[in-house]
């Protein structure tokens, strides 16, 4: 049963959901390298790096496809520039004397009425002292208005493919979704024509054999996942040319949620000369899609504490989302693995207060009760949820559960965005600095329109169709 075919959501709408939505060799023959732990103002400068690459998020350009793309690139182009030369900025992330060197490449999708949004994005820097070049090669995040993002890449997980090296030998599998993110990086090219691997290739042939050269690849969530996959990728192809240079590869990856299976976990992190992951322990997304930390997401913000009075028996709906997301691992042909040990913090809870919570039931109530049809639409999916998920909670108060998802939603955004600002930029006139270099983000209420209808679709559409009525995690 479609259950939401004919939901359409006004801004009014997705501007409160987008508040709370944004969301082979043999063990025995594997090396296990040892990594110098990096510093903090390392630490630091590859977040703010990973960051930057959102320069076109949440931005549409009304034109056809190609003068979208070139507005969109000139954009990016604009806003990293004003990234490497604002001095409060470079003086903070390590005078490393950075500059852009390659792209910002992008890749586009038309929304709406013929809108231009970007889908990935890549870009390079250049840093060189006396002994030592760096390329740093980072990877954009999911676009939070970018349909192709979100269901093509993010959820594609269920179906998987092989990794194979340039000798054709496999190493384990990854998600469908993360090798079409992949290939779409690889066919990115820049200004003048050129793709990342021919650039860095010859890069490296024309080299000061005098320095050593070191790649490093980040990115931040979905950034998190394709930034080791373009690592390894940049890897294998570089140790089957005839380099006589020093040179080493490596991996920054945060947020990310896992790619593949434990073969390719293991084959990944040993491959790579340096693996440097990230995460918030209490952010959702890292936590996806190896199972048993995927069952840990029912109490990731446990209510145990006070959460605008709400507690764990309001949460059939927000463990329906995660039971949905266990669904897309569980069917899966392989068995998704984290890979080497991140480097984990406790990000700040969400600050809560009188009037925020007083917001909250509002918000839940008008679901639950108004007659304007973008409340009714959202009722009808939230209540089927509800309704499947709740037939073993005694405590199903509808209106109740809808204020806990929203809280439990919320949670996840500011967990996988504002903690992560707070960790590693911690000032508040740097913070202010590095928000200036973004877009004012307003396209997002006019586009996010269908990819929350989508969501919902899809996960009421799971939930209505399971036999099972405890959504309860099991662990």
């Amino acid at each position: 049963m479609l259950l939401l075919q004919q939901m359409t959501f006004t801004k009014m709408l997705c501007s409160l959901l987008l508040v709370v939505t944004l969301f082979s060799a043999c063990k025995k023959d594997i090396k296990t390298p040892t990594f110098q732990a990096p510093t903090f103002v390392e630490q630091q400068s590859m977040f703010y790096l990973s960051w930057i690459a959102e320069c076109t998020a949440d931005t549409a350009m009304v034109q056809d496809s190609l003068r979208g793309l070139q507005s969109l690139t000139t954009l990016g182009s604009t806003q990293l520039a004003s990234a490497f030369t604002n001095p409060i900025l470079t003086s903070t992330f390590g005078d490393y004397g950075a500059t852009p060197v390659w792209g910002p490449a992008l890749s586009v999708s038309v929304v709406g009425d013929s809108a231009v949004i970007t889908d990935n994005l890549l870009y390079t820097a250049r840093s060189e002292d006396e002994d030592n070049v760096t390329y740093i090669i980072a990877v954009a995040g999911t676009n939070a208005i970018s349909a192709f993002d979100w269901f093509e890449e993010d959820f594609n997980v269920q179906n998987t493919l092989p990794w194979n090296d340039p000798s054709g030998q496999s190493h384990g599998s990854i998600a469908a979704g993360s090798a079409l993110g992949l290939n779409t990086l690889l066919q990115l090219k820049d200004q003048h024509n050129e793709n990342i691997i021919n650039f860095i290739t010859k890069a490296l042939l024309n080299s000061n054999h005098s320095k050593k050269y070191t790649i490093a690849v980040t990115g931040h969530s979905l950034g998190g996942t394709l930034s080791p996959l373009l690592a390894l990728y940049i890897k294998e192809r570089l140790a089957a040319l005839p380099l006589s240079v020093t040179y080493s590869v490596e991996a920054w990856p945060y947020a990310g949620p896992t790619p593949g299976d434990e073969t390719f976990a293991d084959y990944l992190v040993s491959t790579l000369d340096a693996y440097h992951a990230y995460y918030n322990n209490f952010d959702l997304v890292p936590h996806i899609w190896e199972l048993d930390s995927l069952e840990r997401l029912c109490k990731l913000y446990t209510v145990d504490e006070n959460k605008c009075g709400y507690t764990d028996a309001n949460a059939n709906i927000a463990n329906g989302f995660v039971q949905w997301m266990i669904s897309l691992s569980d069917s899966s042909s392989i068995n998704y693995h984290i890979a080497g040990t991140p480097n984990t913090f406790n990000g700040n809870r969400l600050p809560l207060d009188a009037n925020y919570c007083e917001i909250l039931a509002v918000l839940a109530d008008s679901i639950t009760t108004g007659e304007q049809d973008l409340y009714k639409d959202l009722k009808f999916v939230l209540e089927i949820i509800d309704l499947q998920c709740g037939d073993t909670n005694p405590t199903n108060n509808l209106k109740d559960n809808i204020a806990y998802l929203l809280l439990y939603l919320r949670d996840v955004d500011y967990q996988h965005t504002t903690a992560y600002e707070l960790q590693y930029f911690r000032d508040s006139i740097i913070m202010a600095n590095v928000d200036a270099l973004f877009p004012a983000g307003t396209d997002e209420l006019t586009y996010i329109d269908p990819v929350i209808s989508e969501l919902l679709l899809t996960v009421g559409n799971y939930i209505s169709s399971r036999t099972n009525t405890d959504c309860a995690c099991q662990s």
